[in-house]
């Protein structure tokens, strides 16, 4: 598991205690797919700090896990990763 991936475990666990939270302060049961909160709920603010850190998060992890598929496929073709005397990174 690579340290992106546990980051979006990590924001999504976040997400979901704080989900709980909010549900038990309205009195919404935590099973409900589409909940309207109350504005005033005292978990409002930190609810979207951790939504927004998950978002980039899996941004981050999709990213990620496009180049290790892209570094994959060169290496099924037999290429391999070269750093070029300019500092670009180029498959020969």
């Amino acid at each position: 598991m690579t340290k992106s991936q546990k980051k979006v475990i990590e924001a999504k666990a976040e997400v979901d205690r704080l989900r709980r939270l909010m549900c038990l302060e309205d009195g919404v049961g935590t099973a409900n797919m589409f909940i309207v909160f109350n504005p005033k709920n005292t978990y409002t603010t930190e609810y979207n700090n951790a939504v927004n850190v998950f978002q980039v998060a899996l941004l981050a992890e999709r990213k990620n896990k496009a180049r290790r598929d892209r570094h994959q496929a060169m290496k099924d073709l037999g290429l391999n990763r070269v750093v070029g005397a300019l500092g670009g990174v180029y498959y020969e």
